[in-house]
């Protein structure tokens, strides 16, 4: 993290654990990313797993977790959660880009690519 040990802890919609424990078939993956570009010196750490149904490709939940900036990107999946959206709405949002607050690729979109690749 950076000099100020600061965290963001961030989530919406289900967990895989409460979507499994609802009896849904879900697919969950974890990708490490950073909150700005690489050569920023305000980037840190983040980490962000993204949940979906298997077969209607339903974004069911997000968590994130990672330094300054890192949880306000719940706000995209909270909106895609909103309308009753797939991973496939989530990984290709277009997201804004800007070097000291995102990396070209957003980690949340590469984060539901990945998932959106393994249903």
């Amino acid at each position: 993290m950076g000099g100020d040990e600061y965290l963001e802890i961030a989530m919406t919609g289900l967990t895989e654990e409460v979507a499994l424990g609802r009896g849904l078939d879900v697919l969950a993956a974890t990708l490490e990313g950073r909150t700005a570009s690489g050569y920023m010196p305000e980037a840190e750490p983040v980490a962000i797993r993204v949940v979906a149904e298997r077969g209607t490709r339903r974004l069911l939940g997000v968590q994130i977790v990672g330094g300054h900036g890192a949880g306000k990107r719940i706000d995209a999946a909270a909106a895609v959660l909103w309308f009753g959206g797939t991973v496939d709405d989530l990984a290709w949002m277009d997201l804004a880009y800007a070097p000291p607050f995102a990396t070209a690729w957003e980690v949340l979109s590469v984060a539901a690519r990945r998932v959106a690749e393994r249903l």
